[in-house]
């Protein structure tokens, strides 16, 4: 299976700017439209021991990815995220620049791995 291709370090820093833009659960968007808050998880309680420590997991019932429950969630997060990064200006102009740069060289790195001193290996 082929991974994604690694956005170049500088233009993930460009993102930053627009962390500030978007808009908080309830907010009103620059066009004026509210943005309904993400769906909130239900805390359901897993204990298990491990070694001799009880362990306890609020949220163990959202790794059943068949449940209709869990999936429903998922979705209702993907509305609320693909809401929020919609109302992002400029956001078209930024991903046809992030798939220029991507698409600039005849080559992909697919792992980096960043060691001690600055040093990175790819």
């Amino acid at each position: 299976m082929r991974r994604s291709p690694l956005i170049p370090v500088a233009l993930g820093c460009a993102l930053l700017p627009f962390l500030g833009l978007l808009a908080h659960p309830g907010s009103r968007a620059r066009d004026g439209r509210a943005i309904a808050a993400p769906p909130v998880a239900a805390v359901r309680p897993v204990s298990e021991e491990y070694f001799g420590s009880k362990v306890t997991d609020p949220y163990r019932w959202l790794e059943n990815l068949q449940d209709p429950e869990v999936q429903k969630w998922f979705k209702g997060q993907d509305e609320y995220t693909r809401a929020v990064l919609e109302r992002i200006p400029g956001r078209a102009a930024l991903l046809e620049r992030i798939a220029e740069v991507n698409h600039s060289a005849p080559y992909r790195v697919f792992d980096v791995e960043r060691l001690a001193g600055e040093k990175y290996f790819y």
